[in-house]
Protein backbone atom coordinates (compact mmCIF):
# COMPACT_ATOMS: atom_id res chain seq x y z
CA UNK A 1 0.00 0.00 0.00
CA UNK A 2 2.88 2.32 0.85
CA UNK A 3 4.53 1.62 -2.52
CA UNK A 4 1.23 2.38 -4.36
CA UNK A 5 0.84 5.66 -2.50
CA UNK A 6 4.42 6.62 -3.31
CA UNK A 7 3.88 5.76 -6.99
CA UNK A 8 0.73 7.93 -7.16
CA UNK A 9 2.56 10.75 -5.44
CA UNK A 10 5.44 10.55 -7.93
CA UNK A 11 2.96 10.42 -10.84
CA UNK A 12 1.08 13.50 -9.62
CA UNK A 13 4.35 15.34 -9.09
CA UNK A 14 5.51 14.43 -12.64
CA UNK A 15 2.21 15.60 -14.17
CA UNK A 16 2.46 18.88 -12.29
CA UNK A 17 6.06 19.20 -13.42
CA UNK A 18 5.14 18.67 -17.09
CA UNK A 19 2.14 21.02 -16.88
CA UNK A 20 4.27 23.82 -15.47
CA UNK A 21 6.91 23.22 -18.15
CA UNK A 22 4.17 23.59 -20.83
CA UNK A 23 2.93 26.72 -19.13
CA UNK A 24 6.44 28.13 -19.13
CA UNK A 25 7.04 27.31 -22.78
CA UNK A 26 3.66 28.17 -24.25
CA UNK A 27 1.69 30.07 -21.62
CA UNK A 28 -1.63 29.10 -23.25
CA UNK A 29 -3.59 25.87 -23.14
CA UNK A 30 -2.35 23.60 -25.91
CA UNK A 31 -5.94 22.76 -26.80
CA UNK A 32 -6.66 26.37 -27.87
CA UNK A 33 -3.78 26.38 -30.36
CA UNK A 34 -4.24 22.78 -31.46
CA UNK A 35 -4.85 23.01 -35.24
CA UNK A 36 -7.68 20.46 -35.30
CA UNK A 37 -9.76 21.84 -32.46
CA UNK A 38 -13.43 22.21 -33.40
CA UNK A 39 -13.71 25.76 -32.04
CA UNK A 40 -13.58 28.51 -34.66
CA UNK A 41 -14.38 32.22 -34.50
CA UNK A 42 -16.83 33.69 -37.01
CA UNK A 43 -15.22 34.54 -40.34
CA UNK A 44 -14.89 38.10 -41.54
CA UNK A 45 -15.02 37.58 -45.29
CA UNK A 46 -15.25 39.15 -48.74
CA UNK A 47 -16.33 36.69 -51.42
CA UNK A 48 -16.21 37.32 -55.17
CA UNK A 49 -17.98 34.48 -56.95
CA UNK A 50 -19.21 33.90 -60.49
CA UNK A 51 -22.39 31.86 -60.45
CA UNK A 52 -25.41 30.94 -62.53
CA UNK A 53 -27.82 31.10 -59.57
CA UNK A 54 -27.98 32.91 -56.26
CA UNK A 55 -30.43 32.65 -53.37
CA UNK A 56 -30.59 35.03 -50.39
CA UNK A 57 -33.02 36.72 -47.99
CA UNK A 58 -33.36 40.45 -47.39
CA UNK A 59 -32.35 41.51 -43.87
CA UNK A 60 -33.18 45.22 -44.05
CA UNK A 61 -35.64 47.26 -46.10
CA UNK A 62 -33.98 48.27 -49.35
CA UNK A 63 -34.22 52.00 -50.03
CA UNK A 64 -32.62 52.11 -53.48
CA UNK A 65 -34.35 52.48 -56.80
CA UNK A 66 -34.26 48.76 -57.50
CA UNK A 67 -31.86 45.85 -57.71
CA UNK A 68 -31.22 46.82 -61.32
CA UNK A 69 -31.61 50.21 -62.95
CA UNK A 70 -30.78 51.73 -66.29
CA UNK A 71 -31.98 51.35 -69.87
CA UNK A 72 -34.76 49.57 -71.63
CA UNK A 73 -35.62 45.90 -71.35
CA UNK A 74 -38.14 43.23 -72.22
CA UNK A 75 -39.94 42.02 -69.08
CA UNK A 76 -42.23 39.09 -68.40
CA UNK A 77 -44.13 38.78 -65.11
CA UNK A 78 -45.91 35.69 -63.82
CA UNK A 79 -47.96 34.84 -60.71
CA UNK A 80 -48.95 38.41 -59.88
CA UNK A 81 -52.09 39.61 -58.13
CA UNK A 82 -53.02 42.39 -60.55
CA UNK A 83 -51.58 44.99 -62.91
CA UNK A 84 -52.82 48.57 -62.70
CA UNK A 85 -52.34 50.91 -65.66
CA UNK A 86 -52.08 54.67 -65.52
CA UNK A 87 -55.51 54.90 -67.14
CA UNK A 88 -56.97 53.17 -64.08
CA UNK A 89 -57.55 49.87 -65.87
CA UNK A 90 -56.70 46.75 -63.86
CA UNK A 91 -55.52 43.51 -65.43
CA UNK A 92 -55.96 40.10 -63.85
CA UNK A 93 -54.16 37.02 -65.08
CA UNK A 94 -51.13 34.80 -64.70
CA UNK A 95 -48.76 36.29 -67.26
CA UNK A 96 -48.03 39.71 -68.71
CA UNK A 97 -45.15 40.75 -70.97
CA UNK A 98 -43.69 44.16 -71.76
CA UNK A 99 -41.38 45.00 -74.63
CA UNK A 100 -39.00 47.94 -74.73
CA UNK A 101 -39.92 49.45 -71.35
CA UNK A 102 -37.92 50.88 -68.45
CA UNK A 103 -37.74 48.78 -65.31
CA UNK A 104 -38.00 51.04 -62.29
CA UNK A 105 -38.06 49.12 -59.02
CA UNK A 106 -38.46 45.76 -57.35
CA UNK A 107 -39.61 46.38 -53.76
CA UNK A 108 -37.44 44.56 -51.23
CA UNK A 109 -38.58 44.42 -47.61
CA UNK A 110 -37.27 42.45 -44.64
CA UNK A 111 -37.84 38.73 -45.13
CA UNK A 112 -38.14 38.80 -48.92
CA UNK A 113 -36.58 35.66 -50.38
CA UNK A 114 -34.84 36.32 -53.68
CA UNK A 115 -33.65 33.79 -56.26
CA UNK A 116 -31.61 35.08 -59.21
CA UNK A 117 -31.10 32.71 -62.13
CA UNK A 118 -28.85 33.54 -65.06
CA UNK A 119 -30.48 32.80 -68.40
CA UNK A 120 -28.01 31.13 -70.81
CA UNK A 121 -30.28 31.96 -73.73
CA UNK A 122 -29.99 35.69 -72.91
CA UNK A 123 -26.35 36.44 -72.02
CA UNK A 124 -27.23 39.61 -70.08
CA UNK A 125 -30.62 38.44 -68.81
CA UNK A 126 -31.91 37.09 -65.53
CA UNK A 127 -34.92 35.37 -64.07
CA UNK A 128 -35.90 36.71 -60.64
CA UNK A 129 -38.21 35.10 -58.10
CA UNK A 130 -39.34 37.20 -55.12
CA UNK A 131 -41.24 35.53 -52.26
CA UNK A 132 -42.75 38.20 -50.01
CA UNK A 133 -44.96 36.26 -47.62
CA UNK A 134 -47.07 39.40 -47.26
CA UNK A 135 -47.88 42.01 -49.88
CA UNK A 136 -45.08 44.60 -50.13
CA UNK A 137 -45.95 48.26 -49.46
CA UNK A 138 -45.30 49.28 -53.08
CA UNK A 139 -45.68 47.52 -56.46
CA UNK A 140 -43.14 46.71 -59.14
CA UNK A 141 -43.22 49.59 -61.62
CA UNK A 142 -42.36 49.83 -65.31
CA UNK A 143 -42.56 52.89 -67.57
CA UNK A 144 -43.61 52.71 -71.20
CA UNK A 145 -44.04 55.08 -74.11
CA UNK A 146 -45.04 54.99 -77.80
CA UNK A 147 -42.20 52.58 -78.59
CA UNK A 148 -43.32 50.06 -75.96
CA UNK A 149 -45.74 47.16 -76.22
CA UNK A 150 -47.52 45.05 -73.64
CA UNK A 151 -49.58 41.86 -73.79
CA UNK A 152 -51.40 39.83 -71.17
CA UNK A 153 -53.31 36.55 -71.18
CA UNK A 154 -56.30 38.44 -72.53
CA UNK A 155 -54.46 40.11 -75.43
CA UNK A 156 -52.51 43.31 -76.30
CA UNK A 157 -52.71 46.30 -73.96
CA UNK A 158 -52.70 50.00 -74.66
CA UNK A 159 -52.05 52.94 -72.38
CA UNK A 160 -51.50 56.68 -72.58
CA UNK A 161 -48.07 57.74 -73.90
CA UNK A 162 -45.41 58.05 -71.21
CA UNK A 163 -47.53 56.04 -68.84
CA UNK A 164 -46.65 53.35 -66.36
CA UNK A 165 -47.82 49.97 -65.14
CA UNK A 166 -47.80 48.84 -61.52
CA UNK A 167 -47.49 45.09 -60.94
CA UNK A 168 -48.78 43.99 -57.52
CA UNK A 169 -47.30 40.72 -56.22
CA UNK A 170 -49.60 38.08 -54.79
CA UNK A 171 -48.98 37.49 -51.07
CA UNK A 172 -49.31 33.70 -51.31
CA UNK A 173 -46.93 32.88 -54.19
CA UNK A 174 -43.57 34.05 -55.52
CA UNK A 175 -43.58 36.80 -58.12
CA UNK A 176 -41.41 35.70 -61.03
CA UNK A 177 -40.01 38.01 -63.64
CA UNK A 178 -37.66 37.68 -66.58
CA UNK A 179 -35.42 40.58 -67.63
CA UNK A 180 -33.74 40.82 -71.01
CA UNK A 181 -32.01 44.23 -71.35
CA UNK A 182 -31.77 46.11 -74.63
CA UNK A 183 -28.52 47.49 -75.98
CA UNK A 184 -27.84 50.81 -77.67
CA UNK A 185 -25.12 49.05 -79.65
CA UNK A 186 -26.47 46.20 -81.83
CA UNK A 187 -23.06 44.49 -81.70
CA UNK A 188 -23.09 44.27 -77.90
CA UNK A 189 -25.54 42.66 -75.46
CA UNK A 190 -27.54 44.86 -73.14
CA UNK A 191 -26.50 45.50 -69.54
CA UNK A 192 -28.26 45.13 -66.22
CA UNK A 193 -26.78 47.73 -63.88
CA UNK A 194 -26.82 46.85 -60.19
CA UNK A 195 -27.59 49.85 -57.99
CA UNK A 196 -24.43 49.52 -55.84
CA UNK A 197 -25.01 52.84 -54.06
CA UNK A 198 -27.48 50.98 -51.82
CA UNK A 199 -26.09 47.64 -50.59
CA UNK A 200 -28.54 44.77 -50.18
CA UNK A 201 -28.33 43.77 -46.51
CA UNK A 202 -28.78 40.08 -45.82
CA UNK A 203 -30.84 38.22 -43.25
CA UNK A 204 -28.91 36.83 -40.29
CA UNK A 205 -31.17 33.75 -40.25
CA UNK A 206 -30.99 32.47 -43.82
CA UNK A 207 -27.89 31.40 -45.78
CA UNK A 208 -26.54 32.70 -49.06
CA UNK A 209 -26.57 29.81 -51.53
CA UNK A 210 -24.91 29.44 -54.93
CA UNK A 211 -27.03 26.48 -55.96
CA UNK A 212 -29.32 25.39 -58.80
CA UNK A 213 -31.45 22.28 -59.21
CA UNK A 214 -28.58 20.19 -60.55
CA UNK A 215 -26.27 21.20 -57.71
CA UNK A 216 -23.56 23.84 -57.47
CA UNK A 217 -24.05 26.92 -59.67
CA UNK A 218 -20.46 28.17 -59.25
CA UNK A 219 -18.64 28.60 -62.57
CA UNK A 220 -15.08 29.52 -63.53
CA UNK A 221 -11.84 29.10 -61.63
CA UNK A 222 -11.15 32.65 -60.42
CA UNK A 223 -13.59 32.70 -57.50
CA UNK A 224 -12.04 33.80 -54.22
CA UNK A 225 -13.20 34.04 -50.61
CA UNK A 226 -10.90 36.36 -48.69
CA UNK A 227 -11.08 35.40 -44.99
CA UNK A 228 -9.93 38.70 -43.56
CA UNK A 229 -9.44 37.66 -39.93
CA UNK A 230 -7.40 34.64 -40.98
CA UNK A 231 -5.11 36.40 -43.44
CA UNK A 232 -6.02 33.71 -45.97
CA UNK A 233 -7.63 33.57 -49.41
CA UNK A 234 -9.57 30.49 -50.39
CA UNK A 235 -10.23 29.62 -54.05
CA UNK A 236 -13.61 28.22 -55.02
CA UNK A 237 -13.44 26.15 -58.18
CA UNK A 238 -16.15 25.44 -60.73
CA UNK A 239 -18.94 23.17 -59.43
CA UNK A 240 -17.70 23.35 -55.85
CA UNK A 241 -20.35 24.15 -53.26
CA UNK A 242 -20.04 27.35 -51.24
CA UNK A 243 -22.28 27.96 -48.22
CA UNK A 244 -22.31 31.24 -46.27
CA UNK A 245 -24.62 31.09 -43.24
CA UNK A 246 -25.20 32.38 -39.70
CA UNK A 247 -24.52 35.88 -41.02
CA UNK A 248 -23.72 38.81 -38.79
CA UNK A 249 -25.53 42.14 -38.82
CA UNK A 250 -24.29 44.31 -41.68
CA UNK A 251 -23.50 41.42 -44.04
CA UNK A 252 -24.44 42.48 -47.55
CA UNK A 253 -24.28 42.08 -51.31
CA UNK A 254 -22.16 45.02 -52.40
CA UNK A 255 -21.97 44.39 -56.14
CA UNK A 256 -23.49 42.21 -58.84
CA UNK A 257 -22.41 42.12 -62.48
CA UNK A 258 -23.89 40.16 -65.37
CA UNK A 259 -21.35 38.84 -67.85
CA UNK A 260 -20.39 35.96 -70.08
CA UNK A 261 -21.31 32.67 -68.47
CA UNK A 262 -23.11 34.03 -65.42
CA UNK A 263 -23.19 36.76 -62.81
CA UNK A 264 -20.35 37.85 -60.56
CA UNK A 265 -21.43 38.56 -56.98
CA UNK A 266 -19.56 40.36 -54.21
CA UNK A 267 -20.72 39.33 -50.72
CA UNK A 268 -19.08 40.60 -47.54
CA UNK A 269 -19.64 40.55 -43.80
CA UNK A 270 -19.25 37.99 -41.02
CA UNK A 271 -20.38 34.37 -41.06
CA UNK A 272 -20.61 31.73 -38.36
CA UNK A 273 -20.59 29.13 -41.14
CA UNK A 274 -18.34 29.40 -44.18
CA UNK A 275 -17.76 26.13 -46.03
CA UNK A 276 -16.38 25.00 -49.39
CA UNK A 277 -17.43 21.45 -50.31
CA UNK A 278 -18.25 20.92 -46.65
CA UNK A 279 -14.80 22.02 -45.39
CA UNK A 280 -14.86 24.65 -42.66
CA UNK A 281 -13.14 27.79 -43.96
CA UNK A 282 -13.43 29.86 -40.78
CA UNK A 283 -10.16 30.96 -39.12
CA UNK A 284 -8.33 28.47 -36.94
CA UNK A 285 -7.47 29.82 -33.47
CA UNK A 286 -3.82 30.32 -34.51
CA UNK A 287 -4.82 32.18 -37.71
CA UNK A 288 -7.24 34.36 -35.77
CA UNK A 289 -4.68 35.26 -33.09
CA UNK A 290 -1.93 35.86 -35.64
CA UNK A 291 -4.04 38.03 -37.95
CA UNK A 292 -5.09 40.20 -35.03
CA UNK A 293 -1.51 40.59 -33.76
CA UNK A 294 -2.39 38.81 -30.53
CA UNK A 295 -0.36 35.62 -30.80
CA UNK A 296 3.16 37.07 -30.55
CA UNK A 297 2.19 39.31 -27.63
CA UNK A 298 0.40 36.46 -25.91
CA UNK A 299 3.31 34.06 -26.27
CA UNK A 300 5.88 36.64 -25.07
CA UNK A 301 3.80 37.57 -22.04
CA UNK A 302 3.01 33.94 -21.32
CA UNK A 303 6.69 32.99 -21.37
CA UNK A 304 7.39 35.60 -18.73
CA UNK A 305 4.44 34.52 -16.58
CA UNK A 306 5.18 30.85 -17.08
CA UNK A 307 8.86 31.24 -16.25
CA UNK A 308 7.99 33.16 -13.07
CA UNK A 309 5.48 30.47 -12.07
CA UNK A 310 8.03 27.73 -12.69
CA UNK A 311 10.66 29.58 -10.64
CA UNK A 312 8.28 29.99 -7.70
CA UNK A 313 7.23 26.34 -7.95
CA UNK A 314 10.87 25.23 -7.94
CA UNK A 315 11.70 27.30 -4.87
CA UNK A 316 8.80 25.79 -2.96
CA UNK A 317 9.87 22.30 -4.01
CA UNK A 318 6.84 21.55 -6.17
CA UNK A 319 9.12 20.55 -9.04
CA UNK A 320 12.79 19.77 -9.39
CA UNK A 321 14.18 20.98 -12.69
CA UNK A 322 17.41 19.00 -12.37
CA UNK A 323 16.07 16.11 -10.40
CA UNK A 324 15.20 12.66 -11.69
CA UNK A 325 11.55 12.86 -10.78
CA UNK A 326 11.63 11.25 -7.38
Amino acid sequence: MTNQADSKKRLHRRLLHESLICLALFGVPALVLYPYTHWRPAAEFHATVRTRALKFTIGQDYTGSGLFTGGRADLVFEHFDRVKLRSGQEIKGRRISFRNVRFQALPLVIGTQIVLQWDPGKPAGLSISASYGVAPPSPVRVFWDRDSQAESDSGPLTSAPDGNADIYPAPDRPLTMSLDPHSDDPKKPGELIFDSSYPVYLSTKDPVLFMQRSGSAVVGFENVVDILNAGRKQKVLQSQSLVIADLGVGSRISDLRIGKGGMTVDVQGTAGKLAVDGRDMRPSPVEYLRSNGILSTWVTTSLLIGTAALTVATRFGLVKLLGKGG
